[in-house]
C-alpha cells in the first residue's frame, strides 16, 4: 500500500501548526493534501478518520481550529508512528561471537572437548544476543567495566550473583574483555570467571586484537583461549612461545600440550631454553604422548627432587607416576639420612649433658639448659612422624621442597607408584602428610585409584594406631563408597562406624561435602590442592544421592555431646598451614556438626526443611551463639519466629560495637515493619536496661518502621 499521500498530509499539518492556524482555510497545499486521502480512506477505517480529522479542521465553520488541528495531527503520527523502520544498508553479518541460529542466543555449540583438545565437559551459560534490559540495569555494569575508582568491584560481583544474566548479554562482552586487563586485579578475576562461563563461542573475540607483547590483561586472556579453544588455536600459542612477553611466552608454552605436532618445538626449546623456561618446556612435555622420551627422561634425571616434582605436578599419566616414584623414592633417602645425622648429634648432645650434671656451663658458655632444649629438638627430627604439634595435624610448610613433592604426587596412578606407596606406608605411616589419600582420591577418583584404596584399606584399615588413621585411607574409602555404590549400600556397610572412633572418617568427609541446588547433585569440595590442572578448570566431584538415614545421624538431640567428646575433625587451614583440631568444645558454639548440615541442606528433600527448623530451633533455645552463619541456614529453612532471636541478638551483643547488631539483623528474612515491631517487642521486656545501646536501636526501630532497609539504618 502507498502511504504518500498519508505523509504528506502530515507534513502540511505540521507546516500549518506553525504558521498558525488562521491561515489554514486559504492553504491549498493542506487540501489538496486532505483530498489525496480519499482512495486510503476507502481502503481501511482508520485512514477514513484521518480524512474526516483533516477536513474537520480546514472547514470554514470548524469553532475550534487549534483543536481540531492537534487531533488530526495526533491520529496521523500514532498512524505513522507504526509503520517505521530501523535498519541500514548493506548485507546482514553474524554478531562477534554468534553463529547461532538467528543471532538469538549462543550456547557454544562446539560441544565438549577432551583432554587432548584441552577442554573437559563443561556446562556453559548462554551468551544472550537480545534481551531487554532497561538502561538503569545495564549502566552500572557499563561504568563498573570502563571506569576507575573504588566500589567497582561490588557492583560486578552483585551482579554475578544477583542476577547473572546481565553480564551474558553481548553487548557487555566486548567491556569484560578489556576489562580482563584492568588496574583492579580482582576485577580481572571475576570477569575471567564469568567469561570461563560462556563457553567457546566467545573464543573469535577473544582472538581479536591479542597482543603476545602485552600486560595481565593478555595473559588472562590467552589463559581462556586456551581453556576454551584447546588446539584449535594451536598457532596463536606457538606464535606467543617464540615472540610473546616472558610471562605470556610462559603460558602460551604450556598450552603447545594441547597439540601432539608442538612435540619437536618443544624439543627444539629444550636445547635453548633455561631456568625457569626450561623447566616450563619439561612441565609441558609431561602432559605429552612422546614416542621417543629419552631426550626428556635424561633432562628429567638431572632435576633434584622438588625440582622434578614441581615439574610433573598435574600430570597424571603413568610416565609421570612412574617418575615420581623415583622422586618420593630419592627424598625419603634424603630423609632417612637426616634423621640419622640427627640421631649422631643427639647421641653426642646426650653425653655432653651427662658430663655437664644438671646445671653445668660448656667452655663456648652453653648451658645443661640449652643442651635440654637442642636434644629434645633432635629427639623430634629423628622421628618420621614430625608434623603433629599439639592437637593441630601440620602440613609441610608452604612451599618447601616437601610440600612441593607430596602435592605433586597426590593423585597420580601407576603400578610402580602404588607399590612404593604401600610398601613405605607399611615400614613407616608417619612419614605421608595427614590425609595425604584421602586428597589424592578427591583429585583423582579414578577406578584405578579407588582399586588402590580399596587395598590399602584392607591391609592397614583395622590398625589403631594413631599415624595410620590420621592418613585418610579411612576417609578416602568412605568417599569412595559415597561415589561407587547406592545411597542406601553406603550407608548399611558404614553405619557402623558411628559408634567408634571411625566416626571422625564419616564426619570428616561429609564436612567437605555440599549439597548444590544448581546441579541437584552432592559436590566433594574438598579438592586435590596442589594439583595443577594444566590450566583447565577441574570439573568438580560429584555423586546424585545421600542416604536420608545420615541426617538423621547428624540430627539426633543428643548428637553435639557425644560429637564434642569423641570426634575428631580437623578443618584445612590456609594452604601449608595443615588441619586444626575442631575446636568447639562448648554447646554455645558452632561446631563441625552445623557446618556439615548447613552444607547438606537439600530443600528438595521431603520433611528436611521441617526437621532442619526443629533441630536449629532447639539449639537457639539451648543457647547456640547467634551468627550469620546460624541466620542464614533458619532462612533457607524457612524459619518465622524470629521474636526471640531478635531478642538475643540485641542482648548478646554487649561489649560489641552497633554495627555487628547491625550486620546479623540484615540476615534476618522479616520486612521492615515486622522488624520494626520486633525490636519495639524486645525493647519492651528487657525492663532492667541489660540491652546495649538503647536509644540507637529505638531510632533505628523508628527508621524501619518509616519504611528504611536495615542497611538504610544511621
Amino acid at each position: 500500500m502507498n502511504l504518500s499521500a498519508l505523509y504528506e498530509l502530515k507534513e502540511q499539518l505540521e507546516a500549518a501548526a506553525v504558521y498558525g492556524t488562521g491561515l489554514m482555510t486559504e492553504d491549498f497545499r493542506l487540501k489538496k493534501a486532505a483530498a489525496q486521502m480519499g482512495p486510503l480512506a476507502q481502503a481501511a477505517p482508520v485512514f477514513k478518520k484521518i480524512e474526516q480529522a483533516a477536513q474537520a479542521a480546514i472547514a470554514p465553520e470548524c469553532q475550534d481550529r487549534p483543536g481540531a488541528l492537534m487531533d488530526a495531527l495526533a491520529l496521523v503520527n500514532a498512524v505513522v508512528y507504526t509503520q517505521g523502520t530501523v535498519g541500514a544498508a548493506g548485507e546482514f553479518l553474524p554478531l562477534e561471537g554468534g553463529g547461532c541460529e538467528q543471532n538469538r542466543v549462543c550456547a557454544g555449540e562446539a560441544g565438549s572437548l577432551s583432554d587432548e583438545t584441552g577442554r573437559e565437559d563443561r556446562e556453559e551459560k548462554s551468551l544472550s544476543f537480545l534481551q531487554n534490559i532497561p538502561y538503569s540495569r545495564m549502566a552500572p555494569l557499563v561504568a563498573a567495566l570502563t571506569g576507575t575508582g573504588g566500589g567497582r568491584y561490588a557492583v560486578l560481583e552483585s551482579a554475578v550473583r544477583e542476577e547473572p544474566e546481565l553480564l551474558s548479554d553481548w553487548r557487555l562482552l566486548r567491556l569484560m574483555i578489556e576489562a580482563l586487563g584492568d588496574s583492579y586485579g580482582e576485577i580481572g578475576n571475576l570477569v575471567y570467571r564469568r567469561l570461563l562461563e560462556m563457553g567457546s563461542s566467545i573464543v573469535p573475540m577473544l582472538c581479536q586484537g591479542f597482543d603476545s607483547n602485552g600486560k595481565r590483561g593478555m595473559l588472562l586472556r590467552l589463559r581462556l583461549i586456551g581453556e576454551l579453544a584447546g588446539a584449535s588455536e594451536n598457532q596463536l600459542y606457538r606464535k606467543a612461545a617464540m615472540d610473546g612477553e616472558k610471562s605470556i611466552r610462559e603460558e602460551a608454552i604450556g598450552l603447545l600440550r594441547f597439540d601432539s605436532e608442538n612435540v619437536p618445538l618443544l624439543y627444539d626449546m629444550l636445547k635453548t631454553e633455561k631456568g625457569v623456561m626450561r623447566n616450563r618446556v619439561l612441565w609441558t612435555l609431561s602432559f605429552m604422548e612422546l614416542e621417543e622420551p629419552e631426550e626428556y627422561l635424561n633432562a628429567m634425571k638431572k632435576k633434584k627432587p622438588s625440582e622434578a616434582a614441581g615439574i610433573l605436578c598435574g600430570a597424571c599419566n603413568v610416565r609421570s607416576a612412574d617418575l615420581m616414584t623415583d622422586v618420593l623414592e630419592q627424598f625419603r633417602k634424603s630423609v632417612i639420612t637426616e634423621m640419622e645425622k640427627a640421631g649422631e648429634e643427639y647421641r653426642r648432645t646426650e653425653s655432653l649433658l651427662a658430663s655437664l650434671g644438671k646445671n653445668g656451663t660448656l667452655e663456648d658458655g652453653t648451658t645443661a639448659s640449652q643442651l635440654r632444649k637442642k636434644r629434645d629438638q633432635l629427639c623430634k627430627q629423628m622421628q618420621w612422624d614430625r608434623r603433629q604439634s599439639g592437637k593441630d595435624l601440620n602440613w609441610p610448610a608452604w612451599g618447601t621442597d616437601e610440600e612441593k613433592i607430596w602435592r605433586a604426587a597426590e593423585g597420580k596412578c601407576s603400578d610402580k607408584l602404588f607399590e612404593w606407596l604401600r610398601r613405605s606406608y607399611a615400614e613407616t605411616p608417619g612419614f605421608f602428610p595427614p590425609f595425604f589419600f584421602y586428597d589424592s582420591f578427591c583429585g583423582s577418583p579414578t577406578e584405578e585409584m579407588a582399586s588402590f584404596i580399596e587395598r590399602m584399606f584392607r591391609e592397614f584399615g583395622d590398625s589403631d594406631r594413631q599415624d595410620e588413621r590420621r592418613s585418610g585411607i579411612e576417609e578416602a574409602v568412605f568417599a569412595r563408597a559415597l561415589l561407587t555404590e547406592t545411597a542406601e549400600a553406603v550407608y548399611e556397610k558404614f553405619s557402623p562406624w558411628l559408634a567408634g572412633g571411625r566416626a571422625s572418617a564419616i564426619l570428616q568427609v561429609l564436612c567437605q561435602i555440599q549439597y548444590s541446588e544448581e546441579k541437584k547433585q552432592y559436590v566433594f569440595m574438598k579438592q586435590s590442592r596442589g594439583k595443577d590442572s594444566g590450566g583447565r578448570t577441574e570439573e568438580p566431584v560429584c555423586f546424585e544421592n545421600l542416604d536420608r538415614r545420615w541426617y538423621g545421624w547428624l540430627l539426633l538431640p543428643g548428637n553435639r555431646t557425644f560429637v564434642r567428646k569423641n570426634v575428631k575433625v580437623y578443618t584445612g587451614q590456609m594452604p601449608g598451614q595443615g588441619y586444626a583440631l575442631e575446636r568447639a568444645s562448648k554447646a554455645s558454639e558452632w561446631s563441625c556438626l552445623e557446618q556439615a548440615l548447613v552444607q547438606l541442606y537439600c530443600p528438595e528433600a521431603e520433611g528436611l526443611s521441617e526437621a532442619y527448623r526443629a533441630h536449629f530451633e532447639s539449639l537457639i533455645h539451648m543457647g547456640l551463639e547467634i551468627d550469620s552463619r546460624l541466620l542464614r541456614i533458619l532462612r533457607r529453612c524457612g524459619f518465622r519466629d524470629y521474636d526471640f532471636v531478635v531478642e538475643r541478638v540485641l542482648r548478646e551483643n554487649q561489649s560489641q560495637y552497633l554495627w555487628r547488631v547491625k550486620c546479623l539483623l540484615e540476615e534476618i528474612p522479616l520486612p521492615a515493619s515486622e522488624l520494626s515491631e520486633s525490636l519495639g517487642r524486645a525493647l519492651e521486656r528487657d525492663r532492667k536496661g541489660t540491652i546495649a545501646g538503647r536509644e540507637r536501636i529505638q531510632i533505628w526501630r523508628e527508621q524501619l518502621a518509616d519504611g528504611a532497609c536495615v542497611g538504610e539504618l544511621a
